[in-house]
């Protein structure tokens, strides 16, 4: 549109003269970081499902060991023995930071 047309009082405006190839020029330059963005979220999905995977295993594995025990005491119930495991799996004291405690708690002499 030049300064004549607009003078005439032609006052149809053409956007394409105005914005040429802009939506093309615009998904050319955010083409690279679209392609990136699909490409960490594909990595991002891989990754999430096999930290699934792995959790669910390790579940599966965690319950397989409890039935385990529970078999074998109640086995060794039915012989009469004391149980091999006892039959609640309690994490032993942590006798190091308890020590550490009770000597930074004691009174200065």
């Amino acid at each position: 549109m030049n300064v004549d047309e607009i003078l005439s009082g032609d006052t149809t405006i053409d956007a394409s003269s105005l914005m040429p190839d802009l939506t093309s020029s615009i998904t050319d330059m955010l083409a690279p970081f679209i392609w990136l963005s699909v490409a960490l979220t594909v990595v991002f999905i891989v990754f999430y499902a096999m930290s699934m995977l792995r959790r669910r295993k390790v579940e599966n594995a965690i319950l397989d060991l409890q039935k385990i025990l529970h078999e074998m005491n109640e086995r060794d119930k039915s012989r009469g023995s004391t149980p091999a495991v006892p039959p609640r799996l309690e994490r032993p004291p942590e006798k190091d930071r308890d020590r550490v405690i009770a000597r930074s708690e004691a009174p200065e002499q």
